[in-house]
């Protein structure tokens, strides 16, 4: 057994018995890619890993192109000059975060899942619109205008925050996409996965604790 199938086994694994542990259903885990090779790539497709999520566009159409039979998620801050690079093989966006970026995936006609992405800490250092309900409206309604696929609503806690804080944050995120009837919820990364389990999260993203 490679040093990557014996890390995924155990993360996963954990992840199974967490959501046992607290009634919760088992969320899609997608993989993060972010400065991996196309060999861990490979290695990660061949021991059952389905989904990877990438950060930066240009990578993101590498790897895609690459590896068409899998599902290829885009995490990242997305420009709208990348739309082009990433529209074409993106099973979901989870980054929609502007008017402009929803006009600029309408001109490209991407009807794949979209989350949108709200600064649920309202963190100056990351992206995602304001929590205000207004904010979300007006992005989610101009989408749904142009006949965009919003299924959820995506978020990052600040890192080092305490289980407490950063479960709170996640729930109201939850909350928030519960008022628009959004059922997807793209919350949790390595370092706080069982707190956005907690809240609802249907999709984590997680990079060490399956790379390394």
């Amino acid at each position: 057994m490679s040093s990557l199938e014996n890390k995924w086994n155990t993360f996963y694994t954990k992840v199974e018995n967490y959501c046992d542990e607290h009634n919760k259903n088992l969320p899609t885990i997608i993989a993060v890619t972010k400065n991996r090779s196309l060999d861990e790539i490979e290695i990660a497709k061949d021991i059952g890993i389905n989904h990877f999520g990438e950060n930066y566009a240009n990578e993101f159409n590498l790897k895609a192109i690459n590896f068409k039979t899998s599902k290829w998620h885009f995490i990242g801050h997305l420009q709208r000059n990348k739309v082009k690079d990433v529209v074409p093989y993106a099973e979901a966006i989870h980054t929609l975060d502007s008017l402009k970026l929803a006009n600029k995936l309408s001109d490209y006609d991407f009807k794949k899942s979209i989350f949108i992405q709200v600064n649920i800490s309202n963190d100056p250092n990351k992206f995602g619109i304001s929590p205000e309900l207004n904010s979300i409206k007006k992005l989610h309604e101009h989408s749904t205008q142009l006949d965009l696929n919003i299924i959820g609503l995506m978020s990052i806690c600040k890192f080092g925050l305490t289980y407490d804080t950063t479960y709170n944050q996640f729930s109201n995120l939850v909350k928030l996409g519960q008022y628009y009837n959004l059922n997807e919820y793209s919350i949790g990364m390595s370092s706080d996965w069982q707190a956005a389990i907690s809240a609802g999260s249907t999709h984590i993203r997680i990079g060490s604790s399956i790379f390394g």
